[in-house]
């Protein structure tokens, strides 16, 4: 995505484009569970698009739950997305673990596809829309809310 207010420049954020590494995730949800001072956690998951690093959200999830099941304390888990990148796997994943899900979309087709363009230029409403219908259908044990960036032409 080219987002034309956004900040991290492309996930860049000034440089080249970085994953976090899976390893660093675990040793991040384990000092996070074992030192947890109440009986619930929440692990959030922002980006960039935290959807470009799959295999480290899908292995974040199913570790996070093995260390709280072991320890006997709850983990809930959240995720900002852009929504362009959404699968049947990942809604599956949203559903299941009921992740709280931040969908970034500002208004219409209009004004969304005016500053949320994918890498050749082409606004991205109608695929956030796509990716998004099956979940919005049936979210399961999800529950979503938009993320909206106001600017001067939304108003």
């Amino acid at each position: 995505m080219t987002c034309s207010y956004c900040y991290a420049d492309e996930g860049r954020f000034g440089g080249r484009q970085r994953l976090m590494s899976v390893e660093v995730a675990l040793t991040t949800i384990k000092r996070l569970i074992e030192q947890a001072q109440k009986r619930r956690v929440t692990i959030g998951f922002i980006g960039g698009e935290p959807f470009l690093n799959r295999a480290t959200l899908y292995r974040s999830v199913e570790y996070a739950n093995e260390l709280a099941a072991r320890r006997g304390i709850s983990v809930g888990f959240s995720v900002t997305t852009n929504g362009t990148l959404l699968t049947e796997s990942d809604i599956q994943l949203l559903r299941d673990n009921a992740f709280a899900v931040s969908v970034s979309i500002d208004g219409g087709a209009n004004v969304h596809d005016l500053h949320r363009t994918d890498n050749r230029g082409q606004g991205s409403f109608a695929t956030v829309v796509q990716d998004l219908s099956p979940l919005l259908a049936d979210p399961g044990q999800a529950r979503i809310a938009a993320r909206c960036t106001v600017t001067r032409t939304d108003l």
